[in-house]
């Protein structure tokens, strides 16, 4: 028998549980451990694309999944398996039997993919820690497409309680 904390892991909508174990996880040996140095995960596009050296390709991936440290690390994740969930498993759009989590993959991918697309021709020499701010623009991104679907009423925003 497994434990009740595996069955409530893996009974999760897949591509959320996935991102967001990820995320705690590798903020976790950031920031808690100090296992990894911060400078290895944040975005910076000239040990991407570069010709003198190994380019390093995780950067886009791991700086997006980084969180904040202290506070940061419990809300991040909260925030993004909340809405993350909310739209895996109940937007109609994601709905499609089989395809409904390959679509989810797809939207996540994309808007991940746009965003750091954005950012390389816009901050191209800055150092970037993309989960500064592209969480929250996907977290509102996420919750503005619930609200396109009708999961969520238009007068229960997060931004109308500022």
């Amino acid at each position: 028998m497994s434990s009740p904390y595996a069955q409530a892991f893996f009974s999760l909508p897949p591509i959320t549980r996935t991102i967001t174990a990820l995320s705690i996880f590798l903020s976790v040996l950031t920031w808690v451990l100090h296992i990894i140095n911060p400078y290895y995960l944040v975005y910076i596009s000239q040990t991407i694309f570069t010709y003198k050296s190994v380019p390093q390709i995780w950067r886009p991936i791991t700086s997006l999944l980084l969180t904040k440290p202290n506070w940061g690390l419990l809300m991040d994740p909260y925030f993004l398996f909340v809405y993350g969930s909310k739209l895996e498993s109940e937007a109609e759009r994601f709905q499609h039997g089989r395809t409904g989590t390959a679509d989810f993959m797809f939207f996540i991918v994309f808007c991940s993919a746009v965003i750091i697309v954005s950012f390389s021709f816009t901050f191209f020499s800055i150092p970037l820690r993309l989960s500064l701010c592209t969480k929250y623009l996907l977290y509102f991104h996420v919750v503005f497409v619930l609200c396109l679907f009708g999961k969520i009423p238009r007068n229960n925003l997060p931004a109308q309680s500022l």
